[in-house]
């Protein structure tokens, strides 16, 4: 596992050596872990969240691509019984070592199928003949769900999903860095994913960003206040608060469990992740975003688990 900003050395090191994988060495955002005074808005795209899908905000004019290698991190979640296109991919998660997966708790099954199967290092959802990038296909062999995770409530929706085999890293596969402080939430962060390009239409041929802005907790509180599934509320130290303040850009509908992320203070070319999509109750309003599972307050059960089995 890798981690930054404070916490476990061994992981501090590990994001080191992964950082020295870049070749590429574009700066890929100005979103970054400490807040810059010029910030690079994106085009408007609603990103999915909660088993719906990617889709573009009624009044935009569509998502933003991302560029190639831009998030080697990103990880495609396929339930068939073979590793196949289409329908059968759901959900996102991030690479995190060579054999663990971190993802949202509610990724774990899909239509009554088990999440089987991990894609990396790939932009486009659907794989041909024409596609530039091949995909890295591994077999998902273990699921750990958070123990305090307790569906229908909301939750500690975390979850981390074990290769079959060591992933091969290379400039298009590669791990995000983990935030390890509770206190730093920058102001301004990154969703990625795929999914519909539309409500009822095809499936995003291609992973897709959208910069969003973060939210105090007193007013995420206002927006779920009285929730039967949040019984205690909008939680600070286990959950983040995200959207658009002006009601144009969101995580919404589908992909949940990629990572929500900045880009890395030290290592250009990487992500340091805070959060994961986990759920929300409307898409692009700016009244109600969109929470994101606190990847700071999971670190010792990560670690715990991760580095007992590397």
């Amino acid at each position: 596992m890798v981690v930054t900003d404070s916490g476990n050395k061994m992981g501090l090191i590990e994001c080191y050596q992964f950082s020295k994988l870049v070749k590429n060495k574009y700066k890929p955002s100005s979103v970054r872990g400490k807040p810059t005074q010029k910030e690079e808005f994106l085009p408007t795209i609603i990103l999915n969240r909660k088993r719906r899908a990617l889709i573009p905000h009624p009044y935009s004019v569509g998502g933003t691509p991302a560029k190639p290698q831009e998030f080697p991190h990103m990880v495609l979640l396929g339930y068939g019984a073979t590793p196949t296109n289409g329908e059968d991919w759901k959900c996102g998660g991030s690479l995190i070592s060579k054999r663990w997966i971190l993802t949202a708790a509610h990724c774990l099954e899909s239509s009554g199928n088990m999440a089987r199967w991990a894609r990396l290092g790939v932009l486009e959802r659907v794989v041909n003949e024409t596609n530039v990038d091949r995909p890295n296909d591994y077999e998902i062999v273990e699921h750990i769900i958070h123990p305090d995770y307790n569906p229908p409530s909301l939750y500690n929706d975390i979850a981390l999903f074990r290769l079959e085999r060591n992933v091969v890293f290379s400039e298009k596969v590669r791990p995000i860095c983990l935030n390890t402080d509770p206190n730093l939430t920058p102001p301004k962060q990154i969703a990625t994913g795929w999914g519909r390009i539309s409500t009822a239409g095809p499936l995003s041929d291609n992973l897709l960003k959208v910069d969003l802005d973060i939210y105090s907790m007193k007013h995420c509180n206002e927006s779920y206040y009285n929730d039967p599934k949040l019984r205690f509320g909008i939680l600070p130290d286990s959950m983040i608060c995200a959207g658009s303040f002006d009601g144009t850009k969101d995580s919404c509908m589908g992909d949940s469990g990629g990572p929500l992320q900045c880009e890395h203070a030290n290592y250009t070319g990487m992500y340091t992740q805070y959060g994961i999509t986990s759920f929300g109750r409307f898409c692009a309003d700016k009244d109600t975003p969109g929470i994101y599972t606190r990847v700071a307050n999971y670190i010792p059960w990560i670690e715990k688990i991760v580095f007992s089995n590397n």
